[in-house]
């Protein structure tokens, strides 16, 4: 299960930027890139929580509900505060941010909205993280491998539509519907199982 939840995974991170270099020009691509690259800043502050607190689930997952449904619960509200605020402010100030970064301000401007969508795909992607860590204690992979299947599936065809008629700012838009995606299925899905009644 872990073995097919990375390589689609893994997918999932590249087959945009592939199908991106064939239908975009080479300064688009590059303002993709880069957009992409600035907000990638925000695993910073997501990936290390999700570190700590997955071994704490694996223990938990073995016992009683009760303990585990409360460390969800905080952790998730602790991702919440260190993801939420850091991507408001990528979002609204995204042309500040990339002119102060690249000291372009034709790069600043042509990456702005990209980058505010990103933020927020991005913001979402980390609240994403604690229902994962969760799923993964509980030894249920098949969720994530069934959801990053399907991703796929739209993902490919969305960006050929959407970048094909807004260019790096569809292919944005696809970043953050992928991701509502996750955040409200893929969860509803895993509280039906995983905390009953929550």
């Amino acid at each position: 299960g872990m073995t097919g939840v990375t390589l689609t995974a893994v997918a999932l991170t590249h087959v945009d930027k592939l199908v991106l270099s064939k239908l975009l020009t080479l300064t688009e691509f590059g303002y993709y890139t880069l957009a992409a690259a600035a907000t990638g800043v925000l695993y910073m502050l997501f990936l290390p929580l999700f570190q700590a607190v997955f071994p704490r689930f694996s223990q938990l997952a073995q016992g009683d509900n009760r303990p585990l449904s409360l460390l969800y619960h905080r952790s998730a509200q602790a991702m919440g505060v260190l993801v939420i605020p850091a991507a408001t402010v990528f979002a609204l100030f995204a042309r500040e941010i990339m002119l102060l970064w690249t000291r372009s301000p034709e790069a600043a401007e042509a990456t702005r909205i990209v980058v505010a969508l990103f933020a927020i795909g991005t913001a979402l992607h980390g609240l994403m993280n604690i229902p994962y860590a969760l799923q993964l204690a509980a030894g249920w992979t098949r969720l994530a491998l069934y959801t990053n299947v399907v991703a796929i599936m739209l993902l490919v065809p969305a960006i050929i539509v959407l970048a094909g008629r807004y260019g790096v700012v569809g292919a944005g838009i696809v970043w953050v519907a992928l991701n509502v995606g996750y955040a409200t299925i893929g969860v509803g899905i895993m509280h039906r199982r995983l905390l009953r009644g929550e």
